[in-house]
């Protein structure tokens, strides 16, 4: 008889530890999607599609324009300027400032550290290629 209870015990532990092992993955998997596709500490990468998808830019410092920065599957002007449709902070200390305008206009949209947005349509007002540069340490 103890022998049987042991034995349910044991699986009902296992199951326990199967569930909440899935459930951190869960919760987990697109903070550790977009930081795996993200480039070193120290940088903001900001996405041409939705869920982290096609092309990636990465940023270090301010950038008023991000214009400055080609990339061929921005298919509006060949540059990340309005290109942007999901981002992540991967920043080592700050929080990022993306802005609507070049040269820091506003309005701004707070990323903080270690996280991002994977859909910029989700946001209202809409931000899905909106962000023309971006400031760290404002917030």
């Amino acid at each position: 008889m103890l022998t049987h209870i042991c034995s349910r015990r044991s699986v009902a532990a296992l199951i326990v530890g199967v569930v909440l092992s899935f459930a951190w993955i869960g919760a987990h998997a697109p903070r550790a999607h977009a930081t795996l596709r993200c480039s070193s500490y120290g940088y903001a990468c900001g996405w041409v599609n939705t869920y982290w998808g096609s092309s990636r830019g990465n940023w270090a410092g301010n950038n008023a324009h991000l214009s400055d920065f080609t990339e061929s599957n921005c298919s509006k002007y060949g540059n990340w300027n309005d290109c942007i449709s999901s981002l992540w902070n991967n920043g080592t200390s700050c929080n990022i400032t993306w802005f609507w305008d070049a040269s820091y206009g506003t309005p701004g949209l707070l990323n903080h550290i270690d996280n991002g947005d994977p859909d910029l349509t989700d946001n209202s007002p809409n931000w899905n290629d909106q962000i023309s540069s971006d400031e760290w340490c404002l917030a």
